[in-house]
């Protein structure tokens, strides 16, 4: 599905644990590069996706730093979803 091994490897890893992942164009900017959650499912932009290796600490510095907000995780994750 995806031209870089590493970035196949991350997504069968994920849909190993009963996640979907699927190939996107994402034209929209998202909370990291490439990468963005819909109706339940991992959406990856391969010509916009940074370094897989380097995306979760990055995240992770920027987290902590304070420079994400919870809010727009929370935004990011339930995009799509109906309230009930």
């Amino acid at each position: 599905m995806f031209s870089d091994p590493l970035t196949e490897r991350l997504a069968a890893f994920v849909r190993g644990i009963g996640i979907d992942v699927r190939a996107a164009s994402l034209s929209e900017p998202t909370v990291l590069p490439g990468l963005d959650i819909r109706d339940g499912a991992v959406l990856i932009d391969e010509s916009r996706l940074a370094y897989p290796g380097e995306s979760p600490g990055r995240l992770r510095r920027r987290a902590t730093s304070g420079s994400i907000s919870r809010s727009s995780f929370t935004r990011a994750a339930t995009r799509g979803r109906r309230r009930r």
